[in-house]
């Protein structure tokens, strides 16, 4: 796996990227044709890409190093964090693939 892919480094990117897709998400569905639908597309994926990985890289990390109570609250936060990102992503995403995809 890649070492410098960090949960902390995924929640960054990937809160960023949410925050994009948010932003965008009105504009993209009510603009023109595509005017920011690609744009949109792109941050949206990358924040179910982060929340993805921050999944697969707190369920590693618990697997791999058993902590104490005080670290798991943390691994509790950075799932619900990703449950949260992945949730959005889905919501935004889902109205796209039903016209794009069906």
């Amino acid at each position: 796996m890649l070492r410098w892919w960090t949960i902390g480094l995924a929640s960054g990117i990937g809160f960023s990227a949410e925050f994009l897709a948010l932003f965008l998400w009105p504009i993209a569905a009510t603009a023109g044709p595509r005017l920011l639908f690609w744009p949109f597309l792109a941050a949206a994926g990358l924040a179910g890409f982060c929340a993805l990985s921050i999944f697969l890289l707190t369920a590693l990390d618990v697997l791999r190093h058993p902590r104490g109570e005080r670290i798991r609250a943390i691994r509790i936060f950075d799932l619900v964090f990703a449950l949260i990102v992945a949730g959005l992503t889905f919501l935004q995403l889902e109205p796209f693939a039903i016209y794009y995809v069906l």
